[in-house]
């Protein structure tokens, strides 16, 4: 997908009231993207920012209670694409084969969502090129962090 796609697909889906929860291990090579995207984003977009590393349902309350129109989770998932390469998919879409360390969580995460506050819930995930443990993040998913920020500071620029 290119560049102006995602941004134009974002916009389209980025309406209203929005959370984005960054998900990932700050020590896991390239399982870094939703912090990282979460550390140079918070405050700069006109959106709750939660840093939820590993434990994302350690925050469902919290959404809950914003009851955000949209939440966006960004987290690194194997979707067979190239190393840093950017998609938007549907948390359902995520399977066993599928590698996310949140995968079965995110679907709950979803499910959990729209039966508390009726939110609509995207993934906006990265490929990895590695999540070996205690390796720095790729120069591709690198790329792929400033690409998302440059377009979510475009989209929800506070």
């Amino acid at each position: 997908m290119s560049a102006e796609d995602l941004k134009s697909k974002l916009q389209e889906k980025l309406t209203g009231k929005v959370v984005i929860l960054c998900v990932g291990s700050r020590s896991r090579g390239d399982d870094m993207f939703g912090p990282l995207v979460a550390r140079r984003i918070a405050g700069k977009v006109a959106a709750e920012v939660i840093d939820a590393e590993n434990v994302p349902e350690n925050y469902l309350g919290k959404i809950a209670k914003l009851a955000p129109d949209v939440v966006l989770l960004i987290d690194s998932a194997h979707f067979g694409g190239q190393a840093g390469e950017l998609r938007l998919l549907d948390p359902q879409e995520l399977n066993e084969s599928s590698f996310s360390t949140h995968s079965a969580s995110l679907k709950l995460i979803e499910e959990y969502l729209q039966a508390q506050c009726q939110s609509k819930v995207i993934l906006l995930a990265a490929q990895p090129k590695h999540v070996r443990f205690g390796e720095p993040p790729s120069q591709e998913m690198i790329g792929a962090v400033d690409q998302v920020c440059r377009l979510l500071t475009d989209i929800l620029g506070g």
